[in-house]
């Protein structure tokens, strides 16, 4: 794949806390996260707190701990965001691929976080890091 037509598939790629790359696809924001008829659409200038969220989060948490070979994880952290009037929490799902980094799946800003479960253990946890 030239180098060009790879800069026009992925919007940014980025290194999170434990190093793995994580990418987002231009489809994916485009169609998935913002392109659907819902309240994801208010994300659509904030593309700079993603990755910061991405590289900075608060924690890491497995998308379902409850299925042994889910390759998902979530990224979590709560920002002042103008457009929502309020701060929001914001979960970004990754998942692994078998190249060796994570794709961004869905971002989804939440007022509370009360379906996000500690019971797969913290992967990561920014107020215990070094």
């Amino acid at each position: 794949m030239s180098n060009n037509k790879r800069n026009r598939e992925y919007i940014f790629t980025t290194t999170d806390p434990l190093g793995s790359e994580v990418r987002l696809k231009s489809s994916t924001w485009y169609n998935h996260i913002i392109g659907r008829d819902n309240d994801r659409f208010q994300l659509k200038d904030n593309i700079d707190i993603i990755k910061k969220i991405i590289e900075d989060p608060y924690f890491i948490l497995p998308n379902n701990p409850d299925v042994p070979n889910s390759t998902k994880q979530k990224y979590i952290d709560i920002v002042n965001m103008e457009q929502y009037s309020s701060l929001m929490n914001i979960v970004i799902v990754a998942e692994d691929h078998a190249e060796g980094f994570k794709d961004i799946a869905t971002v989804i800003p939440k007022k509370r976080l009360t379906q996000e479960s500690t019971k797969g253990g913290v992967l990561y946890d920014r107020s215990k890091s070094t």
